[in-house]
């Protein structure tokens, strides 16, 4: 009997450990579920989803089908549906809110306020204000990026950079972890770019360290060429850390190189994302506003409030909690702005680092005020001075961002409220696939005729990719979308390979128009076979000659 209570005992105590982990995932289900009723709509997941069905019929990335991220995406998106690839979103979206639950537990000390912090974490990441709702890139990168973290601050080592004393139950002794977490920084850079900073966030950490007040010494014996002890130990930790992130993007392009597209690798899934950071048009005009969000104004930006911090946290001003959060803060808005887009998703990168700074101080002004007397307030308040300094820095330039760059949030009650009309029959199923998007009506019509044939390729004159992942079709050249073909000045090429691959059908967009040589194509082998409101659905020709087949 005594065996049986001791046995119960230790499950409840197990139980009570997830059931933090519980809640979460059972939160993020929630939020996530109208995503499984959404139809075919959104670009870039049509996009990541044409690709991977390309490369499951033995395609090659960057070579033979074309998009301009790091090939991570790619390959989570070889599944077979929409379905299952928001069966990947929902887990990915279950794995942030966990591992930032942790990361937030090792920072802030008051659990009212760690699960605030989780909580708008999993609003800001899941709803649709900022497309949370759909599987962009960031969620994916995201959940490399934060078991990355939630594993490097849990480990014996980050524990004597930051000064924490972490319970030794808790702590990650093996230097091996460490290797762990760069492999899965590794995987975010290789699943979209931006993550690298991310990565950079991680080795601010030893930066601070070594500039920590009580390094200060240390760090004047090195200037006279000493290597003391206490850094020499940190070097390889550092290593250990740096060989996990390189490692994966090495063998990355060792692996593209042997499959013969290691050229073309490095040119669209690594340099290219230069290009792309560098073509769009800012919304004002004010020259010193413009410098600001020039790569090389974010670099000065960046570079003085970085220094401010490691002045701040040497003078120990601030906390190391407060300046690696406010850090990571700072390396993501410039990993949101690296192209200066308004798109939603890409402030998605934003959303842990900034809470957790603001929290972070949060909790510092709980302690404060926890421990100060009447005696004694105003000189405690002022001491947070500097933290909130540095808390309103983070929030000040994530809020100029936004307004400045112009991004929009997506509406998040009407989102719910039509879900819930459906679910309650107030609403058909049609009008609520149309309401997504004005061209689903005519795709999913498309659809029908389209997928009736067995070739298995499809050509779109124009930005419809959907049409592709709809009818799981593959495009006859390298790019799914027109302004692809344009950028790479690759017209020609595009309608070669409607000549050689002969798919049965072609979709012209109305909104853009035919080149000469295409309709010189589409009036010789194909015939109008259905117009709709936003394309023309051509087929080509029978054996007996242009019949309406």
């Amino acid at each position: 009997m005594t065996s049986w209570i001791r046995s119960f005992k230790h499950v409840d105590r197990k139980l009570d450990e997830v059931a933090g982990a519980l809640v979460l995932c059972l939160l993020v289900f929630l939020l996530r579920v109208p995503t499984f009723a959404e139809p075919y709509w959104y670009g870039d997941e049509a996009i990541y989803l044409t690709i991977g069905n390309a490369m499951r019929h033995g395609e090659r990335l960057y070579l033979e089908i074309v998009d301009h991220k790091t090939p991570i995406i790619y390959y989570l998106a070889m599944v077979q549906t929409q379905t299952d690839f928001r069966i990947l979103a929902l887990g990915a979206s279950v794995l942030n809110a966990i591992a930032f639950w942790y990361i937030a537990r090792k920072f802030i000390k008051n659990p009212f306020i760690q699960w605030g912090a989780t909580l708008l974490v999993v609003l800001g990441l899941n709803l649709p204000a900022l497309e949370g709702n759909i599987p962009n890139g960031e969620m994916f990168v995201l959940s490399f990026v934060l078991p990355a973290l939630a594993i490097f601050w849990h480990t014996k080592q980050a524990d004597a950079l930051a000064g924490f004393s972490l319970e030794k139950s808790r702590q990650l002794k093996s230097l091996g972890w460490l290797f762990v977490s760069g492999l899965l920084l590794s995987l975010g850079i290789l699943t979209k770019v931006p993550a690298v900073f991310d990565a950079a966030a991680v080795f601010s950490a030893f930066a601070f360290f070594l500039f920590s007040a009580d390094q200060s010494a240390h760090f004047d014996a090195l200037l006279k060429g000493k290597l003391v002890k206490e850094w020499k130990l940190q070097i390889p930790l550092f290593l250990k850390l740096l060989a996990g992130v390189l490692l994966p993007i090495l063998l990355s392009i060792i692996y593209f190189w042997l499959r013969g597209s290691g050229r073309a690798y490095v040119d669209f899934g690594l340099l290219y994302n230069f290009r792309y950071a560098g073509n769009w048009q800012l919304p004002f005009s004010q020259p010193w506003l413009v410098w600001m969000f020039s790569l090389m104004g974010k670099i000065v930006i960046s570079g003085v409030v970085m220094v401010g911090l490691l002045y701040a946290y040497r003078r120990e001003k601030i906390s190391f909690g407060m300046a690696w959060a406010a850090s990571w803060g700072l390396l993501t808005i410039f990993a949101a702005t690296l192209s200066n887009r308004p798109y939603p998703h890409y402030f998605q990168q934003m959303v842990p680092a900034v809470t957790l700074t603001f929290f972070v101080w949060g909790d510092e002004v709980w302690r404060y005020m926890k421990q100060a007397s009447s005696k004694n307030s105003k000189k405690k308040m002022f001491t947070l001075l500097p933290s909130s300094l540095t808390m309103a820095v983070v929030i000040g330039l994530t809020v100029a961002v936004a307004v400045l760059l112009q991004v929009p949030r997506y509406p998040t009650r009407s989102y719910y409220q039509r879900f819930t009309q459906v679910v309650r029959g107030e609403m058909t199923w049609q009008a609520y696939q149309n309401s997504f998007d004005a061209t689903i009506e005519d795709n999913y019509k498309a659809a029908k005729i389209i997928t009736s044939d067995k070739n298995p390729y499809l050509f779109v004159w124009g930005t419809n990719p959907l049409l592709y992942a709809l009818t799981q079709k593959q495009p006859t050249g390298r790019f799914t979308v027109l302004f692809h073909i344009k950028d790479f000045k690759a017209e020609g090429e595009s309608i070669a390979s409607v000549r050689e691959k002969k798919p049965t059908y072609v979709v012209t967009m109305l909104n853009e128009t035919i080149p000469p040589e295409l309709f010189t194509l589409l009036r010789a082998d194909y015939i109008p076979n259905a117009q709709f409101d936003h394309f023309i659905l051509w087929r080509r020709y029978g054996k007996d000659g242009p019949n309406r087949l």
